[in-house]
């Protein structure tokens, strides 16, 4: 038998579509027969502070390194990057991380270089990588060039369930564009993610003064929890500041039918994240033929082709995110085309069965190497 232990947070409902990811790969992973996999979460830690969390772990050394394997997530390298250090010293434990984005990368200055050095060297230091990216591939490749790492695309399935995700994500779906049963009138721009600063969402009033100056009234529909409560007072603030409270409706999380409704009725997707490892919710507007304007950092112009199935604008440029917003609305021609070419390229993306199949396969090559 292969004993596996997973080292993760917390491992109820999965929310984020990496989150739908790594459940899928652990899930699979214990499907298979000749798998033991037990779970370590946060709650078994009994420790009031985070920065004790690297200690706990170090006392249970004893105990890990019995595992054949321990699985996690590149996020926890702050809590893990000395139990690895020990385990590669002191074991034959294989650790495996799965890698959605580089976490050091929305920090700056000092704490970025500090966090960038910590993160690299716990990638270093792990025995392999998992992939869903392909920016992050790509990424990881430069960084660290003869790193062992498996590349499982993150694909949408194509059955009936449904999942959420980033505030409102669907990693685990495929919308049905073109539902007969959806009213299809398409009056609002649409963005779906977490309400905190570094998914951009005061760029969106930006949007909403172009509005008003062209005299167009089409509404602002924001979908997505609330994660950073001083930064939504910020934005409601500036709102009532611009006068343009009246173009935006913060919609809270949705059901999946009524997302479903709001991709619908959308002229387009305004996405102005300043950093993604994906952009699951990218994939979701476009199955639903919704065309993405997005600014041209991190994973965005992996998945939004500039003029061709959505717009790219200068990263951070808020004058040209609003534009390119206006003109998305304003142009019919254009936007039909994006969103016919946004459709095709869905299409054309593997099933997230693909994630399940690599980890399957991956599951046969550990039992013969044991």
């Amino acid at each position: 038998m292969l004993r596996v232990l997973l080292i993760y947070p917390d491992y109820s409902a999965p929310i984020t579509g990496g989150q739908y990811y790594d459940h899928s790969v652990v899930d699979t992973l214990a499907s298979e027969k000749h798998v033991v996999l037990d779970k370590l979460l946060e709650k078994d830690l009994h420790c009031s502070h985070v920065w004790g969390y690297p200690l706990i772990f170090v006392r249970k050394l004893g105990q890990i390194r019995q595992y054949d394997m321990v699985l996690t997530n590149s996020r926890l390298y702050p809590w893990l990057l000395l139990l690895v250090a020990l385990l590669r010293l002191c074991s034959h434990t294989r650790v495996v991380v799965i890698h959605h984005h580089f976490d050091y990368m929305m920090y700056s200055g000092m704490r970025r270089t500090l966090r960038r050095w910590l993160e690299v060297g716990f990638l270093r230091l792990c025995s392999e990588t998992i992939i869903a990216s392909p920016y992050v591939r790509d990424v990881f490749a430069q960084m660290l060039p003869n790193k062992p790492y498996h590349y499982w695309q993150l694909g949408l399935r194509t059955d009936a369930t449904s999942g959420r995700g980033e505030g409102n994500e669907t990693a685990d779906y495929t919308p049905e564009a073109g539902d007969k049963n959806v009213k299809d009138v398409k009056d609002q721009v649409l963005f779906v993610g977490t309400i905190e600063p570094r998914k951009g969402v005061h760029h969106l009033v930006t949007v909403a003064q172009a509005f008003r100056e062209r005299g167009l009234h089409t509404r602002i529909m924001v979908v997505g929890k609330v994660m950073d409560e001083a930064y939504y007072r910020q934005i409601q603030q500036r709102l009532h500041d611009c006068d343009v409270e009246d173009y935006f409706v913060f919609a809270g999380r949705q059901e999946m039918s009524e997302l479903t409704r709001s991709y619908a009725q959308s002229l387009c997707f305004a996405f102005p994240s300043a950093l993604e490892g994906y952009g699951m919710v990218l994939l979701e507007a476009m199955a639903q033929g919704c065309p993405c304007v997005v600014f041209d950092n991190s994973a965005m112009p992996y998945t939004v082709h500039n003029e061709v199935n959505g717009l790219v604008v200068e990263d951070q440029n808020s004058a040209a995110f609003a534009q390119a917003v206006v003109r998305m609305v304003t142009d019919q021609e254009l936007r039909e085309r994006c969103a016919q070419q946004a459709m095709a390229d869905i299409a054309a993306l593997p099933t997230f069965d693909n994630v399940r199949q690599h980890t399957h396969q991956y599951a046969q090559t550990l039992a013969i190497d044991k």
